[in-house]
């Protein structure tokens, strides 16, 4: 899942570049060639991070992920994307992240794009940048594990049932003896 955002900063690229580097470093992203951050001839740098094999039952923040920054005349393309353990590629379709992901990885992706935009574009405090990213994270490890939760209590009960259902026929064939 991809999710593309443009904004306008009256920043350099440099500084643009190395904000973004220390606010997404803050998060675990890495730049994917970190020598050229502080090049004032680039116009673009690649952000990443998450297990290189996320296993299905990781919350979505251990998935693998990229943030690209592009910065022309001081507009900036954020591209924000997310891959899914179960296909394990990178892709624009949904279909690819579970269903009960969907909506979340989209919003998620999503903040992280409007947090740098209000952190270059409105020259926001990188403190008041880290608390809303780290809030929404933090949320999102709650819902999974509020899902993780429902799956284990489901299970639970149809292994229950299931039990119930062998006692019974057991008790039945002994009766019919």
């Amino acid at each position: 899942m991809i999710a593309e955002h443009i904004f306008v900063t009256t920043l350099k690229p440099v500084e643009a570049f190395d904000l973004s580097s220390q606010f997404l470093g803050h998060f675990g992203f890495a730049a994917e060639a970190p020598a050229s951050i502080l090049d004032p001839k680039q116009q673009s740098i690649c952000f990443s991070r998450g297990a290189k094999r996320p296993r299905r039952n990781d919350p979505m923040n251990k998935w693998k992920q990229r943030v690209m920054l592009q910065y022309d005349r001081g507009r900036v393309t954020v591209a924000a994307s997310i891959v899914s353990p179960v296909s394990g590629r990178w892709t624009t379709e949904t279909s690819d992240i579970p269903k009960a992901y969907n909506d979340l990885a989209e919003k998620y992706l999503f903040e992280i794009a409007t947090t740098l935009d209000r952190l270059l574009a409105y020259n926001g405090s990188p403190d008041g940048a880290l608390a809303g990213l780290t809030e929404f994270e933090d949320n999102m490890v709650k819902v999974h594990a509020q899902q993780r939760k429902r799956i284990i209590s489901i299970t639970v009960v149809c292994i229950f049932i299931l039990l119930m259902f062998f006692m019974v026929v057991f008790l039945i064939g002994q009766n019919v003896r």
